[in-house]
């Protein structure tokens, strides 16, 4: 399950706790009804996070009539706290990836199908710098056991320039791939700085997800730890190129 799923089901079950402890709590004053919505909407809740397709309905269905139930038995303002957490757990009910999910159609982080629109790709640039070296590696994968790697490597400026094709392990696509979803890199804004180190190699990483492209270079201004996402693309695709390079010299 990718990190923002995860989040996405985390906040739902938060939101839904949260409105049965106060439909408990609400039961307790009086409002008796607010006990069994509060005791359902636990239940529903725990199918959910098991993927129980018939507790997301039942969810929905409790949090609509706990808003009912809210206008006809809860005083203010303690019916204005009620609402304003059922509603964030109906809005959580209904985001596409959580629901996917619920229902058993949980959306998938690396399509496999043989088709342009839902490759998945990683490609490392360096190059520009006082050495006049050039490092271009380019990953790409159409499904498990169907990823290459496209590789061209210049040290030096004038060195022989190393270039080809090699496959590339599963688990280097897997790695790649919980590096994107893990950091949220799809919902980054990158602005470039403004500071410009004009001696040193240009770096850029991008990532293709079916259709979509993105972009991160090293003159970005990056989130926290963002760095890390350009050093450990790098180790990576490094990793499987040297790791060919050994394996040749083996005579493997």
């Amino acid at each position: 399950m990718d990190n923002e799923l995860r989040k996405g089901l985390r906040l739902l079950m938060v939101a839904c706790m949260a409105l049965s402890f106060l439909d408990l709590l609400m039961g307790f004053f009086g409002a008796t009804l607010k006990i069994l919505t509060g005791v359902v909407v636990v239940a529903a809740m725990a199918g959910c996070i098991k993927r129980v397709s018939a507790a997301w309905y039942i969810a929905l269905a409790v949090v609509l009539a706990d808003i009912v139930l809210t206008f006809l038995l809860v005083p203010f303002p303690w019916g204005i706290a009620l609402l304003v957490v059922a509603f964030l757990a109906i809005y959580m009910l209904f985001k596409p990836d959580v629901k996917e999910y619920v229902r058993g159609k949980k959306k998938a982080e690396a399509p496999t199908v043989e088709d342009g629109r839902y490759r998945f790709s990683c490609d490392y640039f360096s190059g520009g710098g006082m050495e006049g070296g050039k490092t271009v590696l380019s990953l790409v994968s159409m499904g498990p056991g169907k990823a290459f790697l496209d590789y061209e490597i210049t040290r030096y400026n004038g060195d022989e320039t190393k270039s080809g094709r090699i496959s590339a392990p599963d688990k280097a696509v897997s790695e790649l791939k919980g590096m994107f979803y893990g950091y949220g890199i799809k919902r980054w804004k990158l602005e470039k700085s403004d500071l410009i180190a004009l001696d040193a190699p240009s770096v850029d990483v991008c990532f293709t997800v079916g259709n979509d492209v993105y972009r991160i270079s090293d003159d970005d201004v990056l989130p926290e730890k963002g760095s890390d996402v350009i050093s450990r693309t790098y180790d990576v695709l490094m990793g499987i190129y040297l790791k060919n390079e050994a394996d040749s010299d083996k005579g493997i």
